[in-house]
């Protein structure tokens, strides 16, 4: 996992992020990966990368150096036009390593065996849980049930919207061409669960089109800086996975602009909790759980009400009765959520945002940094892995000075590898001017 963190005012943005990377399942964690990088050598624009190390097997910093060698000194008016192109970029990647239809079929199979195996889990948890309230359920009563729990959950996603450029066609195309291969990796992770045609049926639809529905194990992606026609700096986000059915599975998340009316922003991306705390002054999870028990207590307060009041009205009566609680408690629940929602505006919000909006370029980085060690720091003194942590880099990007890095990790003796500095525009020089044209 990663901690990352943007930090706005109208002067620029800095950026922070770690370098903590989880190998398999979580059972290896190393602290030297790169996720933040100049998107452009001459150009006051960066990009930072979270999530998916990877993109079709191939690792981020790669890509996004190609690209950066490819657009060379070609810039764009806005930040958002920059993501546009960087998208656009692997949608149209010729290279074979990324686009040709074999990797991007083992990438397919390997995805839809993932969700098999997450589904799998998520059955057999229940199956068990089942099992558990009812020791005297037999296999058929069992069986039953696992149909049902992929009849709810085949019903969830067909209310759901596919993620934009897929539609049915994809799913059906999908559900064609890897029809056999995917029925053997049911039938190799379900095994005895197998009960009937149609919940292997079941089983296609709900993975096929959860991949063409949700993300899973995707990449964020982070692109902030000045475009050529802006004074002030912007962000925008993407999640960002992979191509199925030769289209590129994205979503376009955040886009949070600078300007006369929000002179200051501070946004934290994947492991956001402890920045969030920081910020609004309650913990997520804390006021999640809060608002959610009072707004399940207040639903049965009503009925727990009527109940004790059995006996003394009529039906007509407690009917009355009934609605009027629910309508005082619909407003106190709404009144505490204000409450709340403006005590955290004046008190934590407001006051740091005023802060930042007046921050120097140093203060902004070292704020991005100390934001990004906060959350660094709670995995260390937690009971989890240490999933944020290592080397934090640092950059500033403001519209003068350009991207300028304030701290960056290397993997070599600097002072050993001059030429590493001294080629850094030299590849630029040959890159054929037909592609910057393109660009």
């Amino acid at each position: 996992m990663t901690a990352e963190v943007s930090v706005m005012n109208t002067i620029g943005v800095a950026l922070a992020a770690d370098s903590a990377v989880t190998i398999g399942r979580g059972t290896k964690i190393y602290n030297s990966a790169n996720k933040l990088f100049a998107l452009s050598k001459y150009h006051p624009i960066g990009i930072m990368i979270y999530g998916n190390a990877g993109f079709m097997r191939m690792p981020w910093e790669t890509i996004i150096k190609v690209y950066r060698n490819r657009i060379g000194p070609k810039s764009f008016n806005k930040v958002s036009e920059y993501g546009e192109q960087f998208v656009q970029f692997l949608k149209d990647n010729n290279y074979e390593e990324i686009s040709s239809k074999e990797i991007e079929e083992k990438y397919t199979l390997n995805m839809l065996s993932e969700e098999v195996s997450d589904l799998f889990d998520f059955i057999l948890e229940r199956v068990k849980s089942r099992v558990n309230d009812d020791p005297q359920v037999n296999e058929d009563e069992l069986f039953k049930y696992g149909d049902s729990l992929l009849e709810r959950v085949l019903n969830d996603l067909e209310e759901e919207e596919f993620i934009e450029g897929f539609n049915d066609s994809d799913l059906r195309i999908i559900l064609k061409e890897y029809d056999e291969r995917l029925e053997q990796i049911i039938c190799n992770t379900f095994e005895n669960f197998i009960f009937s045609d149609s919940m292997v049926t079941n089983v296609k639809y709900i993975i096929v089109s959860s991949a063409l529905k949700r993300f899973h194990s995707y990449t964020g992606v982070v692109i902030a800086g000045f475009g050529e026609n802006e004074l002030y700096p912007s962000l925008v986000s993407y999640q960002i996975e992979g191509r199925l059915n030769g289209k590129l599975k994205f979503s376009r998340e955040n886009e949070t602009k600078i300007g006369l009316t929000n002179t200051a922003s501070v946004i934290p991306f994947a492991q956001s909790d402890m920045v969030h705390t920081f910020i609004r002054g309650v913990d997520p999870d804390i006021e999640s759980l809060t608002v959610s028990y009072l707004d399940e207590l207040f639903n049965k307060l009503p009925d727990v009400l009527t109940d004790k009041l059995e006996g003394h009205l009529n039906d007509s009566q407690s009917k009355m009765v009934k609605n009027n609680l629910v309508e005082a408690l619909k407003t106190i629940y709404d009144d505490f959520e204000e409450v709340l929602n403006d005590y955290k505006e004046e008190f934590f919000i407001t006051p740091i945002l005023s802060i930042v909006n007046s921050l120097p370029k140093e203060e902004l980085a070292d704020m991005a940094e100390a934001l990004v060690n906060l959350t660094s720091f709670k995995r260390k003194v937690s009971s989890s892995i240490e999933t944020v942590g290592g080397p934090i880099d640092v950059a500033v990007i403001t519209k003068g000075d350009g991207f300028v890095w304030i701290k960056r990790k290397h993997y070599f003796d600097t002072d050993k590898n001059q030429q590493f500095h001294q080629k850094y525009f030299w590849r630029d020089n040959y890159e054929p001017t037909s592609f910057r044209e393109e660009c």
